[in-house]
This record gives C-alpha cells, sequence and structure tokens, in this order.
C-alpha cells in the first residue's frame, strides 16, 4: 500500500522489481522449510507468506498487484499452475471468498 501512495498511482508501482524481490525471498523460503520442519522449528511455507500478504491488502489493489507481484512468483518457486495450496490457509467462508474475489 505504501508503495502506491510513494508512486501516486497503482499503475506507476515497479511491480517487476517488487516481483524479483518477492520471488527471491520465496525461493529462500522454500529452500529452508524442509529443514525447519524437520528440526521441529516453527516456519512460515511460502504458501502461508503468500496468503498472509495478500490478506492484509485492499481487494481493489490486490487485484491488480496480487496476481503479478505474489501469485506468479509463487507458482513458480511451488511449480503448481494454481493457487489451491492457498486455499488450505483459509478458515473462513470470507476468506475463501477473497480468494475467489482474487481470481
Amino acid at each position: 500500500v505504501s508503495l502506491v501512495v510513494t508512486a501516486g498511482s497503482v499503475h506507476e508501482v515497479p511491480t517487476l522489481l517488487f516481483a524479483s524481490h518477492v520471488s527471491t525471498k520465496l525461493e529462500e523460503m522454500a529452500a529452508t522449510v524442509n529443514d525447519d520442519l524437520a528440526l521441529g522449528k516453527c516456519t512460515v511455507t511460502p504458501g502461508s507468506f503468500v496468503y498472509q500478504c495478500l490478506s492484509r491488502i485492499p481487494l481493489h489493489l490486490c487485484d491488480i498487484l496480487g496476481k503479478q507481484v505474489f501469485i506468479e512468483p509463487l507458482r513458480k518457486v511451488t511449480s503448481s499452475s494454481n493457487v489451491d495450496q492457498l486455499l488450505k490457509f483459509c478458515e473462513t467462508s470470507k476468506q475463501r471468498g477473497f480468494l475467489q474475489a482474487l481470481g
């Protein structure tokens, strides 16, 4: 949200740069998540991280930025062609509705 305010418009946000940073962090998370789980450490998976980010962004911004900045990098990291894995983080019908509205 602060990037949109700083840029002055949602269309002026450097989405490719932001998506690149998100992708790098998701790759780092994916590389360590199995080791962390094996050691019993509390860990955040790439899917749960993306869900948490998306759920905190207003829907109208999420619709424009969410797919390119969060969903596409997650697909690259998980080699998944869909976001079904995000549904497992939904605890309520409101949360599932949010993901459905996002597409």
